[in-house]
């Protein structure tokens, strides 16, 4: 199943972060066979929270709507990706379904605050 990356998106440096948490989103799609393609919406571009994670390729956003190869379709489905990614990418890691309902919902993934990777 493939990965792809939205047009735009940018990353400094690949790090082992990113690697692990590409990994684990491949093992989640492969594990539950949705979406058909996992569809990285940023890494270190666009606008963030001072402080967050994109700013140190430590982050991902993962599209949950749009094109229907590409979604996880309904809530619940987002949420047992979002637990299954969770699982995969371990304790060091978390995932938030953010922007619920709005144009901009996705997945985040990120290495947590105070933790690093590897």
């Amino acid at each position: 199943m493939p990965l792809a990356y939205k047009s735009g998106v940018r990353l400094h440096r690949r790090t082992l972060a990113l690697s692990h948490m590409e990994n684990c989103a491949l093992a989640t799609q492969s594990d539950l066979g949705y979406p058909t393609v996992l569809v990285v919406t940023s890494i270190n571009d666009g606008r963030h929270m001072e402080g967050s994670k994109h700013g140190t390729d430590e982050a991902m956003d993962w599209r949950t709507k749009g094109p229907l190869a590409n979604t996880m379709q309904s809530r619940a489905r987002k949420l047992r990706f979002r637990k299954r990614f969770a699982q995969i990418l371990g304790d060091r890691f978390t995932v938030i379904l953010e922007g619920t309902g709005k144009p901009s919902e996705h997945l985040h993934s990120q290495v947590k605050k105070g933790e690093r990777y590897p």
